[in-house]
């Protein structure tokens, strides 16, 4: 539906002979589950005809749109029917591509993360609802009714709006983690759908250029500029203009996602522990989730796990990922407390800050501190709970 309609059933294409047909599936598969008053449907595909003829003929698509989809030779049928309404049921059998676009959107809508280009889970769901648009919704499906016409204009705007928002924030993850070939993709899908979208063609230029194209990325501002003016009789936007022109300059530089960290370099390849790496990435990317203690015996590879993930997560930490060897210290809490703010690069060289100082720094940073090894010094760390309060976006 999100494009030309196309209807698989058991493998094979189903053949519509009429668009009346298709308008009828195609309504009661946009409202699945939910069920459709027959005057309401009499009225869609014959908004003309007196309310007698218009429900007969209802009554005669349906017969015909059953023998086409195989409901009336099927074990559990698709289409639930009584006198006053008709549904078509919900199950596992019955697939929608505007079904599983709403479901992709409303898990990244309801999925806790710290960050959207942090969390893989959000990254993977945007992509499957913007891989299913293949176009307008239902597109070259035109009918001969004001009816049908009106609700098919609103669906369309409200598709292809949930359909740019979602491609803008994937978009703009790959952005920041510097995936310049899918944001190239990202942009080119949402120009298809609003050829006047700046944002799009700005993100079109800087891919273009940090591949390595300045010439296309170039190309890519007259066209916006073109597209605006024969569409919209306006210029591009300011910022657009000084994109162009640093790129033109050569002085467009991409600043990445340089997210600091003191994470101990390996001394050989990470194996195993995949179910381990995955729980605690999920846990990590939570903000639900800020206090996290890895149990085991010594020796068993918690310190590693704990670094491998580190670095998985950066994202989600635009302040760093910080690692305290805990064994390493000595002196109580506040030696903890300093050696936490040196790990994280605060005070100056031969000058260490206080405790308090600390905390007072870090409040308002996103970081993520690894503590290896806090057996040695459980008494000593009974500071981090409280610490976690006052400094909110700190796990």
């Amino acid at each position: 539906m999100l494009g030309p309609l196309k209807v698989t059933i058991g493998g094979k294409t189903a053949v519509f002979r009429t668009d009346a047909l298709r308008v009828l599936l195609a309504y009661l598969a946009a409202h699945q589950g939910t069920p459709q008053r027959r005057d309401t449907l009499a009225g869609l595909l014959s908004p003309d005809r007196p309310d007698k003829e218009a429900l007969t003929y209802l009554r005669n698509r349906l017969t015909r749109l059953r023998k086409v989809i195989g409901d009336d030779t099927a074990v559990s049928p698709y289409l639930e029917i009584d006198r006053k309404q008709i549904t078509l049921r919900t199950g596992n059998d019955i697939v929608t591509d505007v079904m599983q676009f709403e479901q992709c959107l409303a898990t990244v809508e309801t999925h806790p993360h710290r960050q959207l280009a942090g969390c893989p889970t959000c990254l993977a769901q945007l992509q499957t609802a913007v891989d299913r648009v293949r176009g307008d919704l239902l597109a070259g499906l035109n009918f001969p009714s004001n009816t049908w016409e009106a609700w098919l204009v609103a669906q369309r705007e409200h598709i292809q709006q949930r359909a740019l928002e979602a491609m803008t924030h994937l978009r703009e993850a790959q952005m920041a983690l510097g995936a310049w070939t899918a944001v190239l993709d990202i942009a080119q899908r949402q120009l298809r759908l609003e050829p006047w979208l700046e944002s799009a063609h700005r993100a079109m230029m800087q891919a273009h250029t940090f591949l390595g194209d300045r010439t296309s990325a170039l190309a890519q501002f007259e066209q916006c500029q073109q597209r605006l003016w024969d569409e919209l009789g306006v210029e591009p936007e300011d910022e657009t203009h000084q994109l162009r022109q640093q790129i033109f300059d050569n002085a467009l530089f991409y600043a990445g996602a340089d997210i600091p960290d003191n994470l101990p370099l390996p001394t050989g390849q990470f194996f195993g522990r995949e179910a381990e790496q995955t729980q605690l990435l999920q846990r990590l990317v939570n903000p639900n989730y800020r206090l996290i203690t890895l149990i085991g015996t010594g020796g068993i590879g918690k310190t590693r796990l704990s670094i491998e993930v580190g670095k998985q997560v950066k994202t989600s930490f635009p302040d760093g990922v910080w690692f305290v060897p805990l064994d390493a210290i000595q002196g109580g809490t506040e030696q903890i407390k300093i050696a936490i703010g040196e790990a994280v690069g605060l005070g100056q060289e031969g000058k260490q800050l206080p405790g308090d100082q600390v905390l007072a720094i870090l409040r308002d940073k996103q970081m993520l501190l690894i503590l290896a090894n806090s057996e040695v010094a459980l008494d000593d760390i009974a500071f981090i709970p409280e610490w976690l309060r006052r400094a909110p976006q700190i796990a």
